[in-house]
């Protein structure tokens, strides 16, 4: 199957979904394979962490209301995710929302430890071999600019985390390689650590 380049609008805006949060993760939990991920990939993001409410924040006020970050692996059926994304249109449901799919960790780095969350190396390692490099700096919206277009005409209270989305180079499905049980994950954020999880089945 041929990998679907973004549309134009990806790279115009920074477009979310909302995710349930029911179904997080901690460091060294399990990737718990649900019946319909054979295609089961990771997805190395930052996670951000709100600490001041605000609405309609702009740009550049939204480190004032940032309280930290964190290492997220957005755990990711493709399989699924393909149809929810394609002819229908709906957004990620199933293929984003399943038992331990949304892992984060290993701890929480306050704002102040963090001088230019947009200059953060990272890396991902499957069973000890690095499958991506990349760094906060080749995003392609700044976390200034996903927490404003957030807030707009939405509050949003200390507490929430927003993702930043994959960085380049750090998705599975970029090299069409999967995740196979017994698989060892292991993302990297130089300043903000690391966590490692292994694939079992569901």
């Amino acid at each position: 199957m041929a990998i679907k380049i973004p549309p134009k609008q990806f790279f115009e805006r920074p477009v979310y979904y909302k995710g349930t949060v029911t179904n997080i993760a901690g460091p060294h939990d399990d990737i718990i394979r649900p019946p319909y991920g054979e295609k089961l990939d990771y997805e190395l993001e930052l996670a951000v962490i709100i600490g001041k409410k605000g609405k309609s924040i702009a740009p550049t006020d939204a480190e004032e209301h940032v309280f930290g970050y964190l290492v997220y692996n957005d755990v990711s059926a493709r399989e699924q995710l393909f149809e929810e994304v394609g002819p229908m249109s709906a957004g990620p449901a199933k293929g984003k929302d399943f038992d331990n799919s949304n892992i984060i960790g290993p701890w929480l780095v306050t704002r102040d430890e963090v001088p230019d969350p947009m200059n953060l190396k990272a890396r991902v390692r499957v069973n000890g071999e690095v499958r991506g490099e990349s760094s906060t700096s080749m995003m392609s919206h700044s976390i200034a600019e996903i927490i404003a277009y957030t807030s707009t005409g939405e509050t949003l209270y200390p507490g929430e985390m927003i993702a930043t989305g994959a960085m380049p180079y750090c998705c599975g499905i970029e090299d069409w390689k999967f995740l196979n049980d017994g698989d060892e994950v292991r993302l990297e954020i130089d300043g903000i650590g690391q966590m490692t999880n292994r694939v079992v089945p569901g």
